[in-house]
């Protein structure tokens, strides 16, 4: 078998193959958050044996391109999760990467339009990022002047990263790659050309890595050590980076430097496919004397090169980019020797127009069936299951319980142990709190149950959302569900019987984004206000049912 497609122990992660999803920027997220699309496009790709992710920004002020999903939010960390989840159901294996841009980034997308921030206040030339034009206008920009971090600020950015990673990791990501290659904020750093600082983190060798080196140690302290990989570019040009005197001896340092760290991965970028970037010969022969541990490549890579550099042991891994944009089964191409489809490069970026063109589009080999998988939800799975329950009822049976203790003034816990789908008992356990804020006399350390009311009905509508859209064959990028109801509290004091101390109206408004015609949207819609069972709940009357228990003290 070639050595491309056996398993390997990835730091105690077991890989299908050594073949590796190179992170690619798609610009695909016009709020910054993955959705349902994000989850198809890396699940498509899931035969890989590992899948890093695009660039991630660790904060804000990480980014440089407009339409970049973050990591460092809990609306992202929730976004990523349906990401991991969908790849991890297909048996594959994915890190995150973590990303800060530093000088290659433009004032229109930095929080209070503040200037990027760098090694040093060089800016890069002859290069764009993608930011606003004009108010609301995106497209290709000349990078802004940098200003340098401050020591206190790199403290910062090495705790964002940290966070950043607890994010990733609580995301259900397998681990998380450091992007210290491309031009970006570490690999300036290390440049002499770009870091003119005269302080602990410039001049020398073993100050311009210190900024990598803590972080990388701060991230290990934080996830293990065995959960972080590192991306560089040794002899990069892109974005600028000029050469600089030292250059061999700094990537000999910096291999030198992580081989004591016991990391996942080292994974190495070659640009001669984009850059005018020459390595110097012996180079990866050197460093695997620096380095030995595992190894990644990328850079122009194909299948008999791969079989080359695998076979001499200077690599790994092998990391292929471009041709997983067209080819979601690239593994199974290269080992059946089937032909790789082309790509069209103007669909390689861009959140406009239909997202989903040049993404998720590109079938498998043999125009093979897409996947059953469609908003997270399994359509196949779902069909049969409607078809079940039609033929015998009684499995459409549900019973929930809600099991909710009283705790002190107005804070209570609700415990859910079990619920019952077609006479079938099934345990489960959450606990979910509710408190009143202090104007109405409780701590407000948690949602009232108004809240949790209104939470339910959102969560009950969204399922309904996916599901359905699920069904007609709906790509849901996004959706965003909000309730409002104002009460008369008269009523629940007891202070006018005439007062309802219910809602008289809730109103919601749904915000949904897909490609789909206005027409099946609104039919989208229809089925969902038919069907939802909370809204139900909240628009029909309920038969209650309650007893008193009287307990003697």
């Amino acid at each position: 078998m070639h050595q491309l497609f056996t398993p390997y122990d990835l730091s105690g992660i077991s890989l299908a193959n050594r073949v590796v999803m190179a992170p690619m920027t798609r610009t695909r997220t016009l709020e910054n958050n993955p959705d349902a699309l994000t989850a198809l496009y890396y699940a498509q790709r899931a035969s890989a044996g590992l899948i890093v992710t695009e660039g991630l920004p660790v904060s804000d002020e990480g980014r440089g391109y407009l339409y970049t999903p973050g990591i460092y939010s809990s609306t992202q960390g929730q976004g990523w999760r349906q990401v991991t989840d969908a790849v991890h159901a297909k048996g594959g294996k994915i890190f995150a990467q973590l990303w800060h841009v530093g000088r290659m980034s433009h004032v229109s997308i930095q929080p209070g339009n503040a200037a990027p921030v760098g090694p040093s206040d060089v800016a890069a030339e002859n290069t764009t990022v993608y930011a606003w034009i004009e108010p609301g206008k995106a497209g290709p920009v000349l990078p802004s002047v940098p200003r340098a971090l401050t020591v206190d600020e790199i403290a910062r950015v090495t705790a964002d990263f940290v966070h950043a990673a607890k994010v990733a990791i609580d995301a259900g990501f397998d681990g998380i790659e450091i992007m210290a290659a491309n031009g970006f904020l570490f690999d300036q750093f290390l440049s002499s050309a770009v870091n003119t600082r005269t302080d602990q983190y410039g001049g020398s060798i073993a100050n311009r890595q210190r900024f990598l080196l803590e972080t990388i140690d701060a991230l290990s302290a934080a996830i293990g050590s065995g959960k972080v990989g590192v991306r560089v570019s040794p002899f990069g040009r892109l974005y600028d980076m000029r050469a600089y005197a030292d250059e061999a001896q700094v990537w000999s340092s910096v291999a030198q430097a992580l081989n004591t760290r016991k990391l996942a991965y080292v994974h190495l970028n070659y640009q001669p496919t984009i850059t005018a970037a020459q390595v110097p010969a012996g180079f990866g022969a050197q460093f695997r004397q620096d380095y030995h541990g595992t190894l990644i490549g990328a850079g122009g890579f194909t299948q008999e090169l791969a079989r080359s550099e695998l076979e001499k042991g200077d690599l790994d891994l092998i990391a292929f980019g471009m041709p997983f944009i067209s080819n979601p089964d690239l593994v199974e191409r290269m080992q059946n020797n089937w032909p790789l489809a082309d790509s069209d490069r103007s669909t390689y970026y861009g959140a406009s127009g239909a997202p989903s063109h040049g993404y998720t589009d590109y079938p498998a080999y043999g125009a093979a069936p897409a996947s059953n998988m469609l908003n997270g939800i399994n359509v196949a799975a779902l069909q049969q299951f409607a078809q079940g329950v039609a033929g015998h009822p009684d499995k459409g049976e549900a019973r929930f319980n809600v099991k909710t203790r009283w705790q002190h003034q107005t804070r209570s816990v609700a415990t859910v142990s079990h619920y019952v789908l077609g006479g079938e008992k099934h345990a489960r356990h959450f606990e979910i709190a509710s408190d009143e804020p202090h104007e109405l006399l409780g701590q407000n350390t948690a949602p009232n149950p108004q809240e949790l009311l209104m939470a339910a009905l959102n969560a009950c509508l969204s399922v309904g959302y996916a599901a359905n859209a699920a069904a007609m064959g709906i790509t849901v990028h996004s959706l965003e569900i909000e309730t409002d109801g104002k009460l008369d509290l008269r009523g629940f004091l007891g202070l006018d019987e005439n007062v309802n101390p219910g809602y008289d109206e809730v109103s919601y408004v749904v915000r949904l984004r897909t490609d789909t015609s206005r027409e099946r949207v609104e039919a989208l819609h229809q089925a969902v206000t038919k069907t939802s069972v909370n809204l139900a709940n909240f628009s029909k009357a309920i038969r209650m049912l309650p007893t008193l228990e009287i307990i003697e003290a």
